[in-house]
């Protein structure tokens, strides 16, 4: 048994832990975050190159490839490592706090991985992901639905001319797109499915202010058949196999990837102001260095406690959602409306964070490729995101304001959440 970075490991899987009534901390066999904080420097070196192709960089593929980094939350079933939701929201924000761009990529590229793996056919999962492990594949999908989607005998045929924000796309071997198939007795579901690289045509046009380099590509797929292997049914998913994790949702493991990128943006927006602060001197008129200002320190103090607030109320949902997984049962709407709660208050926190930092950098912030600069232009594309959508507060209130009444009423909620497609 070892304490590493105030977390503890022994040998013992989360569920275990969970079955045990252990909740005060999460137990996993590997030191994934450490992992991810020794591939911290490269990645912040190559972070202007990812915005200038604008996807993620080779070198930072190849070394979470390396390290077999693209698979930690993938199902160990399909070749993956089974990591819990926590390790994946720690792991996530650390990649994020290198480089929101490279974080936002690896977060999408293996959600979508792991959506995939879960639910579709065990053909398919073997020929994408191999399914001995350690898997190296890297998927990216589209979740809109625009395409065309016809059930045909032993699959579907599909095309689709335009699909939109498929974030690292620019560096999968996989692409996902989708559209709403009618059946034969009638009933209508989103249909996902997986096709390779070469069977797609790139349209480019990610030509962005902030988040340059996620590759957020749009695609046209020409039509093809695709095996129902490849496929899964958006309203009826679910996990067919995996860690219990995953039964949290399409939607909230969604949330909880967003909110990890918007906790690493503001560190980072943290740590670099005090490099800058660290740095500065007095001012003409004896007005003192920065670091100096009883007004700065009070509202760094002020940051440091919402960047932090946020990040204890994230871990806080997370575990809650966890516990009630791993005892057999599913989220309630509560719970649920939480997870995109404190994503959309997080962001909404990210960009506070990086705009009070990059205000009181000075000069520091200025110069082209300056950290502090790309920091505030990401964290303002973070909060345009369809998932954290102001109105995604409106929905969450009536819902939450149960939790302080003395006898709930009943709530029905306008929508189950962005990526989730059951109707309610």
């Amino acid at each position: 048994m070892i304490l590493s970075n105030s977390r503890l490991y022994i040998d013992l899987t989360v569920e275990e832990s969970f079955a045990m009534g252990v909740t005060e901390t999460v137990f996993t066999t590997k030191d994934y975050l450490g992992l991810a904080r020794s591939l911290g420097g490269l990645i912040e070196s190559h972070a202007a190159e990812g915005d200038k192709i604008g996807t993620m960089a080779p070198a930072v593929v190849d070394a979470f490839r390396a390290v077999n980094l693209w698979d930690i939350f993938l199902p160990k079933e399909a070749g993956g490592q089974g990591a819990d939701l926590l390790t994946f929201l720690e792991v996530v924000e650390e990649i994020s706090r290198a480089d929101a761009s490279t974080g936002w990529a690896y977060f999408a590229n293996m959600l979508s991985a792991t959506f995939f793996a879960s639910g579709m056919g065990e053909s398919g999962v073997k020929d994408v992901f191999g399914g001995t492990g350690p898997s190296r594949t890297v998927t990216a999908a589209s979740l809109n639905q625009p395409g065309n989607v016809r059930q045909v005998e032993g699959g579907y045929m599909v095309s689709v001319d335009a699909t939109h924000f498929a974030s690292g796309a620019g560096h999968a071997d996989w692409l996902a797109a989708g559209g709403i198939c009618e059946f034969a007795d009638g009933s209508k579901d989103a249909v996902q499915y997986l096709v390779r690289r070469d069977k797609v045509e790139f349209l480019g046009n990610w030509e962005v202010f902030g988040l340059s380099g996620t590759g957020s590509y749009s695609f046209k797929v020409p039509e093809q058949f695709i095996p129902e292997a490849y496929t899964w049914k958006a309203a009826a998913w679910q996990p067919l196999r995996g860690q219990r994790d995953l039964h949290t949702g399409l939607n909230y493991m969604a949330v909880t990837g967003h909110t990890a990128v918007s906790l690493g943006t503001a560190k980072r927006a943290l740590q670099e102001l005090v490099k800058a602060i660290d740095a500065s001197k007095p001012r003409p008129g004896g007005v003192p260095a920065h670091r100096d200002s009883e007004v700065f320190q009070y509202q760094f103090a002020e940051m440091d406690a919402k960047y932090r607030s946020v990040r204890a109320y994230a871990v806080e949902c997370v575990r809650d959602a966890m516990s009630t997984v791993y005892a057999g049962k599913e989220l309630t709407e509560e719970q649920r409306q939480r997870g995109n709660q404190v994503n959309t208050f997080g962001v909404h926190m990210a960009e506070e964070v990086a705009r009070f930092a990059f205000v009181w950098s000075g000069s520091a912030g200025l110069r082209g490729g300056a950290p502090l600069g790309r920091n505030l232009r990401d964290a303002l594309v973070e909060n345009v995101h369809a998932i954290v959508d102001p109105y995604t507060l409106t929905l969450a209130g009536p819902v939450l304001m149960n939790a302080y009444r003395a006898v709930p009423i009943d709530v029905v909620p306008k929508s189950a959440g962005v990526f989730d497609h059951k109707k309610k």
